[in-house]
């Protein structure tokens, strides 16, 4: 060899050349005459050392680098695999272990490198969902990692992850050794939205709690104590206490709410039977109790009761909890005053009456006035004072009079006018005397001076004394009027015609009850219950009729909650008692027999309570809206912006509310302007509301990275009719080639080879 601008070592016997420096060198073959021939051999630079950032995980790339540029990349064989781009020098991890790496130049030149590839952590196995507040814990076999999270929906630290807004994370498990990590998706469940209801309920009754979040199951922690249904409705059961009532969600998630079933009072004890006037006591085993009555026919006090008007109360007896226990009182009429003339001599009678009938008579000295038990004939006695005569009817409820028996009179004394049909008691003070009529046909009279009026006329009385005295008076029979006819009852503030053979006077026992006009129309009320008509002619002669009285029914006033939900229910109570509860719109409400009215369907519906007795029927009502629940709609526009720029999301419901779960990466205005802010997802939130809850309807936003372009690297100079290629690693790849001047040089759109 000779020198030159490059340098070979050569083997004289062989010829065997070995590269020296690069450039180019003379060789010289001399034989043994001393000719030669000479050629000039190029050496040829090698490729630079490899360099890049290696090892690689598996499924993972590297970017190796050598210059000059313009070679070939290819894999050699090893203990693992690799994929590499021949152009870019661009490596991906096949399976773990070592795989050879070869740069070749177009010369033929080369450089070789050993790549190392780590294997993946073991998937990630686990419970990939978490409920809002809770955690679950993740392991990884391979072990000896990092557990990260890619956003702020889930929190995690020695695998133990923590839902925290709810949406998705990406979990990360990365070996700190080797940088190789695997990744799983955990999706974080919202919590239901919360039970609502009255929380407290007496034993054997109902209340309703409702979760607005739907397909969720119930159950309690004490069913002994209070029950749930699969709607919602609670029952206290006869085990008085607490339970928590437990609303779980179909993701899984739960609610819990604690209800407190009080105990009933114990059954009220006492008569509850009493007359207009008197009182009876109720006691209930239960302290601490109050007492009500449920209308004027009767009042309490203390669990005093006394009475008022005939009719019925409901003796209510409520403890400081709510819970009640009842009792029906019955409160009975006392008899109208007795009629009857209540004097009469020793030895005579006088009839006595009271309505109603049936009743029984009774005196306080019998000695002094007898009584008939079924009759109320009085027997003046003996002895002459007075007796307080009694008529007790069945319900025990009684009147009194006061009767006096006088001593017969020296002269004749008594009433000497009597109806027909009707007696007068006359008297004498001698006594032992005998009594005879002079006309018997219109008037006779008993041995004990008790006149009976037969027929209209007179009649002489006589007195006659053992001794053969007498006295005598003129006793005049009067006709008695005929029986009354009409209707005897009446509602209150309404009439009815009563009529008699005429020439008479009306009257009425009790004007409160019933009042009477002097043609004989009866006119109800104000008060209610009986009054005795009487019909009395001139000479005092009368007849009687019993005209019962009336109330018209009365509905009195709906009160309670009138708006309710689809699935829930309202109670609406009434005063008035017995009546029936009907709605017009079955489709939109429900009401049962209590008052309670269910929502069916969004409207509104008449809910009416009527009350009937003999007068008549009575309603009244009140308009019942059933509110729909709210609908969020479905949020519509791009959802994809990058920093800095904005985009107009919509939703066809009004009157929502716009937000952002992730304010660092997207917000969103309030009227749905989203703004992109930093690189990642944020789940945009827009929320309804109306009294029967809320509703969310959401999207995902993402806000993309700005794209960077990188640095082009190669030689930037080319012969014409020859190729270099550039490269651009730090841009990631994914770009475009183009040439700003094609006539002069052209470039591959992908490959990045120039063409000069």
């Amino acid at each position: 060899t000779s020198a030159g601008t490059g340098s070979v070592g050569i083997n004289p016997a062989t010829g065997a050349m070995t590269g020296g420096t690069a450039g180019n060198a003379t060789v010289t073959y001399t034989v043994g005459t001393g000719c030669v021939v000479t050629a000039t051999v190029t050496v040829n630079s090698n490729p630079t050392t490899i360099t890049g950032n290696v090892p690689v995980c598996v499924a993972a790339t590297v970017t190796l680098n050598s210059t000059p540029a313009g070679g070939t990349w290819s894999a050699g064989a090893g203990t693992g695999t690799i994929g590499i781009g021949a152009g870019t020098g661009i490596v991906t991890g096949g399976t773990a272990g070592t795989a050879g790496v070869t740069y070749t130049l177009g010369t033929g030149c080369t450089n070789t490198t050993v790549v190392t590839i780590n294997p993946l952590p073991a998937a990630i196995p686990g419970t990939l969902h978490v409920c809002l507040g809770s955690s679950v814990t993740l392991t990884d076999p391979t072990g000896g990692g990092v557990w990260t999270t890619s956003n702020g929906n889930a929190t995690i630290a020695a695998g133990s992850i923590t839902g925290v807004f709810a949406g998705t994370d990406v979990v990360t498990y990365t070996l700190p050794t080797t940088g190789c990590y695997i990744t799983a998706v955990e999706t974080i469940n919202a919590l239901p939205a919360g039970i609502t209801g009255t929380q407290f309920v007496c034993s054997g009754l109902t209340t309703s709690l409702t979760d607005i979040t739907p397909g969720g199951t119930w159950s309690s922690s004490a069913a002994g104590t209070a029950a749930v249904s699969a709607s919602g409705v609670v029952t206290g059961g006869a085990t008085a206490g607490t339970a928590v009532i437990t609303y779980t969600s179909a993701l899984g998630c739960i609610a819990t709410a604690i209800v407190t079933v009080n105990p009933l009072p114990s059954a009220i004890t006492g008569n509850l039977t009493i007359c207009i006037g008197l009182t009876t006591v109720l006691t209930d085993a239960s302290a601490g109790g109050t007492w009500a009555s449920s209308n004027g026919n009767a009042s309490v006090l203390s669990g005093t009761v006394t009475g008022i008007t005939g009719g019925t109360s409901i003796i209510t007896y409520t403890l400081p909890t709510g819970c009640i226990t009842t009792s029906i009182v019955t409160v009975n009429s006392l008899p109208v005053p007795i009629m009857g003339t209540l004097t009469v001599c020793s030895g005579l009678t006088t009839s006595l009456s009271d309505t109603p009938g049936g009743g029984t008579w009774s005196s306080s000295v019998i000695g002094t006035a007898a009584v008939g038990s079924s009759t109320g004939l009085v027997t003046g006695g003996l002895t002459a004072g007075t007796a307080i005569i009694t008529y007790t009817i069945g319900t025990g409820c009684i009147t009194t009079a006061v009767v006096t028996v006088n001593p017969l009179p020296t002269n004749i004394l008594g009433t000497l006018t009597v109806c027909t049909g009707l007696t007068t008691a006359l008297t004498d003070l001698t006594g032992a005397g005998t009594w005879s009529s002079s006309n018997p046909a219109a008037g006779s009279i008993s041995a004990s001076g008790v006149v009976t009026g037969i027929s209209a006329g007179t009649t002489m009385i006589t007195y006659k004394l053992a001794t053969g005295c007498l006295i005598t008076s003129v006793v005049t029979v009067n006709a008695q009027p005929s029986a009354i006819t009409g209707t005897m009852t009446v509602c209150v503030g309404l009439t009815t015609a009563l009529t008699d053979a005429g020439g008479g006077t009306w009257g009425s026992s009790a004007l409160g009850v019933a009042s009477v006009s002097g043609s004989g129309v009866v006119t109800g009320g104000p008060g209610t219950g009986t009054a005795t008509i009487t019909y009395a002619l001139p000479t005092g002669c009368f007849v009687t009729a019993t005209v019962t009285v009336n109330a018209f029914p009365g509905a009195g006033l709906i009160t309670g909650t009138f708006t309710v939900c689809p699935s829930a229910s309202t109670n609406l109570t009434d005063a008035a008692v017995g009546g029936v509860w009907t709605t017009s719109s079955i489709t939109v409400a429900s009401v049962d027999m209590f008052g309670v009215v269910n929502g069916i369907a969004p409207g509104t519906t008449t809910i009416s309570y009527s009350v009937t007795n003999m007068c008549g029927t009575i309603a009244t009502s009140v308009v019942v809206t059933v509110d729909p629940f709210p609908n969020a709609g479905v949020i519509t526009g791009i959802d994809v912006v990058c920093p800095g720029n904005t985009s107009a999301l919509t939703d066809a419901v009004p009157g929502g509310t716009w937000s952002s779960a992730a304010p660092s990466v997207a917000s969103i205005s309030s009227t749905g302007l989203l703004t992109g802010l930093s690189f990642g997802t944020a789940t945009i939130i827009y929320e309804t509301t109306n009294i029967c809850g809320n509703a969310f309807a959401t999207v995902v936003a993402s806000v993309n990275p700005a794209p960077f372009a990188g640095t082009i690297l190669g030689s930037l100079i080319v012969c014409p009719g020859t190729t270099i290629t550039l490269s651009d690693p730090g841009s990631g790849g994914g770009g475009s080639w183009s040439s700003g001047s094609p006539s002069t040089a052209t470039i591959g759109s992908s490959s990045g080879v120039v063409t000069g």
